[in-house]
């Protein structure tokens, strides 16, 4: 298999220029904001979790063997998600050109090794990994993928292991997230002995992609294909059913959320498992779960790039608000099944827009461009970036936005906040501008034809450096105007004998464009 670099390791290559407007922002972000989002951590609780203590909010909407609540999923679970989004955004700031800015670098470096430690002890033996399914309802461990979040959150630690391995080189927690992949790679599975089931959010489908991106190991790419092909597939060890509906049965629980339209398979394209993958040709449920799925198909290839592609597609021609927000129904913050229903606000029906959705389709987006330049894609990636990302956060770095409605109704207030229940968007968006030299460009060295390939993915000042097959470097230096004019200059040096093809879209918005 073909193994592209992901964003979150070639980021290390680009230097931002600190003084462009993206370089500001990441100041701001290494400076202020991933301060605002540790101290809101400990102020929440989810800092300290991982001790496997007692927390009062564990009594708000309580689970019992992970039966479905009419009233929403506890506050708490999430938690684990949160500390693995900040401690993998703070270690794209502290192994890139941030760190010699960042303020808070020692006690960012205290705080992930705390961490880090905490995390690795509350690990069963087993491999098992999750606060609330260990503290507080143990009886639940395994019986409600569907709406429980176990994988999500081991997506999201995951991550958090694969940049700490990067930055550090230290394997105490890839190793701990290996352990805990295996713990799933033994219950779930194709195997008439295995559970059948995939995550009802995904994530894990994309963290499994970039630990075998690390580890080459085949076991690692067959669990991420199995949860890409599993998903939605009725099978007849089910009763004829999909997994979801299969598992609420086995728990005898006809009880599901608000987010869903039934127990049935309509009511689950909430979490895109009401078709097989290569069976959906609409965009379809919670927009965030949606792009995520469709970030690991791009990534794994072939035939699921195709379904990457066209879902893709149809989220961006039929589904898309003109900042590059997507999610139409704030009930389960998704898309509308009708296409170009695009309501401006809850009075005209809908708006949700929510930050993690514009980031997530920015995922989608530099995956299928890995396979081959695109101007579309370019385009639906860089409007998302510059409004409904970017807009996520304010320019003091305490407030973000988790919906970005075009218009306000009534008594509602466009403010944003300064933390959340359910906080996936904050370190959402300190991990995205992290790693934004990864979304800038790739590149690629031919060494038996000396050529050195380049795509230029967005319009930002920097620099980066092109490691040759003989030791010598390559450098490009992109100084850019972009957002405020569209003027983008590009300098590119090599040894002799090397030649250089780069490839810019032109974006769809450019006139009188001089090369």
């Amino acid at each position: 298999m073909d193994i592209r670099p992901h964003p979150q390791t070639s980021y290390e290559s680009t230097v931002i220029n600190p003084n462009s407007f993206y370089g500001k922002l990441r100041s701001l972000y290494a400076n202020t904001v991933l301060r605002t989002q540790l101290d809101q951590m400990k102020k929440q609780g989810s800092y300290e979790a991982f001790n496997l203590k007692w927390h009062p909010v564990y009594d708000i909407r309580r689970l019992s063997g992970a039966r479905a609540r009419m009233d929403a999923t506890p506050p708490s679970l999430f938690w684990e998600s949160d500390v693995g989004k900040w401690i993998e955004a703070a270690c794209y700031f502290l192994s890139s050109s941030a760190k010699d800015s960042c303020s808070h670098a020692d006690e960012f470096k205290t705080a992930i090794q705390e961490l880090v430690d905490m995390i690795e002890k509350a690990q069963h033996e087993d491999g098992y990994l999750n606060i609330y399914f260990t503290v507080v309802d143990p009886e639940g461990r395994f019986r409600n993928l569907r709406d429980m979040h176990e994988m999500y959150n081991a997506g999201h630690l995951l991550e958090g292991a694969l940049a700490h391995h990067h930055y550090t080189g230290s394997r105490q927690f890839i190793d701990v997230m290996i352990k805990n992949v295996d713990c799933f790679i033994k219950h779930f599975g194709p195997e008439p002995d295995q559970l059948h089931g995939y995550p009802g959010h995904p994530e894990l489908e994309l963290a499994t992609m970039r630990l075998y991106a690390v580890t080459k190991d085949p076991k690692h790419l067959a669990f991420a294909k199995y949860l890409l092909s599993a998903r939605g597939v009725k099978r007849d060890d089910q009763d004829g059913k999909t997994y979801f509906v299969h598992e609420a049965d086995t728990r005898k629980d006809l009880i599901h959320g608000l987010t869903m339209d039934g127990l049935d398979d309509r009511g689950q394209t909430y979490n895109q498992s009401h078709l097989p993958l290569h069976d959906q040709n609409a965009i379809l449920g919670h927009s965030v779960r949606a792009f995520y799925l469709t970030t690991a198909a791009a990534d794994f290839g072939g035939p699921y790039l195709d379904d990457a592609k066209r879902l893709f597609n149809d989220a961006v021609d039929n589904k898309m608000y003109v900042t590059g927000g997507f999610g139409t129904e704030p009930r389960f913050e998704g898309f509308s099944p009708i296409p170009h229903h695009l309501p401006q606000s809850t009075g005209e029906g809908g708006c949700y827009a929510e930050t993690c959705a514009s980031i997530a389709a920015m995922m989608t987006g530099e995956r299928i461009l890995s396979h081959a330049v695109d101007g579309k894609v370019r385009d639906a990636m860089e409007l998302c970036l510059h409004n409904a990302v970017l807009g996520g956060g304010s320019l003091d770095g305490k407030g973000f936005s988790y919906a970005n409605k075009m218009a306000t109704y009534g008594d509602e207030v466009a403010t944003r906040a300064d933390w959340f229940v359910v906080c996936c968007c904050p370190p959402n968006l300190s991990r995205t501008l992290g790693m934004l030299g990864g979304y800038t460009w790739s590149a690629k060295v031919d060494g038996a034809q000396k050529v050195i390939k380049l795509d230029v993915y967005l319009f930002v000042s920097a620099t980066r450096t092109i490691s040759l097959p003989d030791g010598q470097k390559a450098k490009v230096i992109m100084k850019s105007e972009m957002p405020w004019s569209g003027q983008t200059h590009w300098t590119v040096e090599a040894p002799e004998g090397w030649i250089w093809e780069i490839q810019i879209p032109k974006p769809d918005y450019a006139e009188d464009v001089v090369h």
